[in-house]
């Protein structure tokens, strides 16, 4: 006989008397089954170990671990069962009454024990309210699973417990999440958030997974000094939303942002859950016509078997997506962009029909060279919105970013991402335009549907004024960050919000329709935060009326916007990530990229920019119009922003990079950006108002410029020696720009810097744009105190030809100006000329060919001066202000600075000497609108 078999066979007694010694111990141990603290859990068999985690299968204790599936928390505690990990009863209850019990289990200077949810899934139906003392863990997150079967609030919420024991010492939470995951069951028919952290400090999550919500996956924003170590988020519209302060996340992982798991997505691409299909054959463009107000398009796609549906009649479009017709060489009326109306799909039978609104009136008979692609709209939403400060996020991966961008900042500060990997993954060459990083961008509106009133909430939180909200571009409360969960934890969601009337209009100074004194372009801030589709407000602001302060009652209708919070440091650092969300299209695919006109026309508006990085706010021509549209607006502050050695990739050819923006980054309202580690050629510049794109050059900073001819105000610094810029055209900026990099690049025959240094034969050093100037440190110590020297470069591209060269600068106090006292400038003839305005003292003798003339200088102030009050049309000069000097001829050089800016848009130059004492300048317009010059006196200097 094998001594195998008898091995086998004496483990199996072995087995079987143990096993029944074990019964037996149960039946003696029955009658005591009250006892709190362990008892044996039947139908379940022998120690399991899950993901390294020992579990013991036969005991069920409440304490150490207090186990969610002990009788006691079953009828005892008022539930129809303990809580069931087989996931056919519903454990609410039980759990409820686990977590109850262990928060009155703390033991003073120690810690609360464990609620502990062995491996299995557990139904629940409503929130479960955790005092963010506790540790809920599971077995595993591929283990333990508690399943959401409640479509509406959120599953776990997680809040600060004021404890009798004093184990929330200074307001810090240890408790936490670990091994485990939550999902919802129904996808995208559930609206809150999986979990939640309601006004908590230090809450924690290890190896947990957020599954499949049409909500939040971690609201945090509430919430500060948030440790996350491996939490991963799938399926989930919108995955993470803070956290608040100190917050930081090692290794996360986020899938399938802006969906859900059923295919039901959200986005600037999806209608009603909708996302345009996917297919692979080709689309043809069959017949085209126009009746004045309706264009009607019929479409097949071959080969069939390759198309949406397996069929050449099946459209990958429905109403309110978008598409593109191009190439109809009769009736050029027909191409462009549209937005669908209608589809009727196998009509006719083997093609489909599309309709949308459009002027064009006949039929087309060139459609030989014609093509029809859906078209793909950027996204303004990311997966993850950062909200406080000192927030880090340290190595992960965001993909497929399809629906959804990677980072969004908002109104943050020393915000930093690291390692990390964000990808769109198209496939089939579909177009996918989601910005890697946002800065502010798009702030998003909802309307008011009953009056806010009230003065009771002028002052705190402690008594809100509130009012029913639905629409606009945050669809009622769906893409506002600050939604409580529980309405008693409204006051940590507060964020700056605006108030505008319905009718608000920023040009116009008329009273509004809501009355009450209201004009058009007043509003309203105030802090505030949502619950259950209502806003919540206080620190009312009221607006000024009569010189007075009033609080008017804002009527249905009127506009709510969450505002951006000015930012005063550093905001985002971008270190060693790897950025590919945007990916232009595929040959059979199309996307919509606008810098300053929507697709839907709207020329103030900037939602429809793509690039790699969004930097500043976006106009979106309801209530944030462009840099210069009107006074008054109210303020959006600047951005700022480092990326270093970040990589701003794309997979789409090559060819269609700069006009979906692949690889940019481009400014909106005002933004500073510096990059470390860019090794490529570069050109900074302003894009293009006529077709809202950059096209001009591979350009990665661009100012956006707007319609009405004013442009996003921008400083850039490049610290990276190997990148050199290769010209710039930020002419029409709104304010005054700067460009700074080092300078190293090791080829003899570059095409800009050729000729390179002296002794070397390539360029090294430093490089800057229109001036550089050093200056020194105040010598007093009062707060008014002003740098007295300043060493100046000048050059191009604002200071060009006679312009360019050296200065000395010494600061006049009584004037409040800087005079020039020594300076080099460039004569126009290949040689430089030096003008002092002291003694020049020559020590060892000089040549006589550098004597030739010891230049001298006489200068005087015009009048203020603006132009009698006429505007300056467009594009355009006038003669200017005027000034007597001691003397003045031809050949003189004269130079003019105004004593304060006399608008933005103008320039002055072309002085010129009217006769021996008096000198004139020229003053222009170098934007598309009419401008009338503040008063200002001008300075003129004359030298020879």
């Amino acid at each position: 006989m094998s001594r195998y078999f008898l091995l086998s066979v004496c483990l199996c007694v072995l087995i079987c008397e143990a096993g029944r010694a074990q019964q037996a111990a149960s039946a003696q141990a029955a009658p005591q089954a009250a006892e709190p603290n362990a008892i044996q859990a039947h139908g379940v068999e022998g120690n399991w170990r899950v993901n390294g985690l020992q579990t013991a299968g036969n005991t069920i204790s409440k304490l150490p671990r207090v186990d969610v599936r002990h009788p006691d928390f079953g009828q005892a505690a008022g539930c129809p069962n303990a809580a069931d990990a087989k996931g056919v009863n519903d454990s609410t209850c039980a759990i409820r009454a686990a977590i109850a019990f262990a928060n009155t289990a703390g033991v003073s200077g120690s810690s609360y024990p464990v609620v502990y949810l062995p491996a299995g899934t557990y139904r629940v139906s409503d929130f479960l309210h955790v005092s963010c003392n506790l540790t809920v863990e599971g077995d595993g997150e591929s283990a333990t699973v508690i399943e959401l079967t409640n479509d509406t609030g959120s599953g776990l919420i997680a809040f600060s417990r004021n404890n009798p024991d004093g184990l929330n010492d200074g307001g810090q939470c240890y408790g936490g999440l670990r091994d485990l995951t939550v999902r919802a069951k129904d996808g995208h028919l559930f609206t809150g958030a999986l979990v939640e952290i309601a006004n908590a400090a230090g809450y924690s999550f290890h190896r947990v997974r957020l599954d499949n919500s049409g909500g939040y996956g971690l609201k945090a924003m509430a919430a500060e000094r948030v440790f996350a170590d491996q939490l991963t988020i799938d399926n989930t519209r919108w995955p993470l939303v803070g956290p608040g302060n100190e917050g930081h996340f090692i290794k996360l992982n986020i899938n399938g942002p802006g969906r859900t798991s059923d295919g039901y997505c959200w986005g600037a691409n999806c209608v009603d859950g909708r996302d345009i299909a996917a297919y692979a054959g080709r689309m043809m463009l069959r017949s085209a016509s126009g009746n004045g107000t309706t264009a009607t398009f019929v479409v097949s796609c071959e080969p069939a078997a390759q198309c949406p549906g397996g069929g050449a009649g099946i459209s990958p479009v429905v109403a309110g997506h978008h598409f593109r017709v191009s190439g109809i060489s009769d009736m050029a009326a027909l191409n462009g962009y549209y937005t669908v109306a209608s589809v009727k799909n196998n009509t006719p039978a083997g093609a489909f029909t599309v309709t949308a609104a459009s002027r064009a009136s006949g039929k087309a008979n060139g459609l030989s060279a014609a093509k029809w692609q859906p078209a793909a709209l950027p996204e303004t939403h990311a997966a993850v919105t950062a909200e406080g400060f000192d927030v880090a996020f340290y190595g992960g991966s965001i993909k497929a970013t399809r629906n959804a961008g990677c980072f969004q900042v908002v109104g943050s500060q020393v915000v930093t991402v690291q390692n990390f990997y964000c990808e769109a993954a198209p496939y089939n060459g579909i177009a996918a335009v989601s910005p890697d990083v946002i800065l502010n961008g798009q702030l998003p509106y909802t309307l008011l549907t009953s009056a806010f009133t009230g003065t009771a909430c002028v002052s705190n939180a402690s008594d809100t004024c509130t009012a029913g909200v639905a629409g606009g571009s945050a669809n009622g409360t769906m893409w506002m960050e600050n939604v409580a969960g529980m309405e008693q934890d409204i006051a940590g969601y507060g964020v700056n919000l605006i108030l505008y009337p319905p009718d608000y209009d920023p040009t116009q100074a008329t009273e509004s329709s809501m009355g009450q004194g209201v004009l058009r372009n007043q509003y309203e801030r105030l802090v505030g935060a949502f619950f259950e589709g209502r806003l919540y407000g206080w620190y009312r602001q009221g607006i000024s009326e009569s010189g007075r302060k009033v609080f008017p009652a804002w009527p249905a209708h009127s506009y709510l916007q969450r505002d951006n919070t000015l930012s005063f440091g550093p905001q985002f650092t971008s270190i060693a990530n790897h950025f590919e969300s945007d990916d232009g299209p595929g040959a059979n695919w199309a996307a919509y990229c606008n810098d300053n006109t929507d697709i839907d026309g709207n020329r103030n508006s900037s939602l429809d920019t793509c690039a790699s990085v969004i930097a500043g706010v976006q106009p979106d021509g309801v209530l944030v119009f462009p840099p210069g549209y009107a006074a008054g607006m109210p303020k959006r502050g600047s951005v700022n922003a480092e990326f270093i050695n970040t990589e701003l990739n794309g997979a789409a050819p090559a060819s269609v990079y700069e006009s979906t923006g692949v690889g940019y980054i481009k400014v909106h309202t005002a933004g500073s950006i510096v990059i470390s580690g860019q090794f490529s050629q570069q050109k900074a510049e302003t894009n293009e108002v006529s077709s809202g794109q950059v096209t001009t050059a591979s350009t990665p900073v661009v100012a956006v410029q707007y319609n009405n001819g004013h442009a996003a105000s921008i400083n850039y610094v490049n610290t990276t020696t190997g990148t050199r810029l290769i010209g710039t055209n930020f002419s029409n900026t709104q304010y005054d720009k700067w460009y700074e990099s080092n300078l190293f690049y090791d080829l003899s025959l570059d095409p800009v810097l050729s000729g390179g240094n002296p002794g070397l034969g390539f360029p090294a050093g430093h490089q800057f744009s229109t001036s550089d100037c050093w200056y020194d440190v105040p010598a007093g110590s009062e707060p008014t105190a002003h740098a007295e020297n300043s060493w100046c470069a000048m050059g191009g591209p604002g200071l060009t030809g006679t312009k360019a060269g050296w200065t000395y600068r010494i600061w006049n106090a009584s004037a409040k100006r800087w005079v020039d006292a020594f300076r080099i400038s460039n004569n126009g003839n290949n040689a430089a000329d030096v003008e002092i305005t002291g003694t020049l003292k020559v020590n060892g003798g000089a040549a006589s060919a550098a004597q030739t003339s010891v230049a001298g200088s006489n200068g005087g102030d015009s009048p203020a001066w603006n132009n009698g009050g006429a505007p300056i049309a467009p594009h355009s000069c006038v003669a200017g202000p005027s000034a007597s000097v001691g003397s003045a001829a031809a050949g003189m050089e004269i130079s003019v600075t105004p004593a304060a800016n006399p608008g933005l848009g103008l320039t002055w130059n072309n002085a010129w000497p009217e006769n021996g004492r008096t000198v004139q300048a020229e003053v222009c317009n170098v934007t598309a609108a009419p401008i009338v010059p503040r008063a200002a006196a001008y300075h003129f200097r004359v030298s020879r």
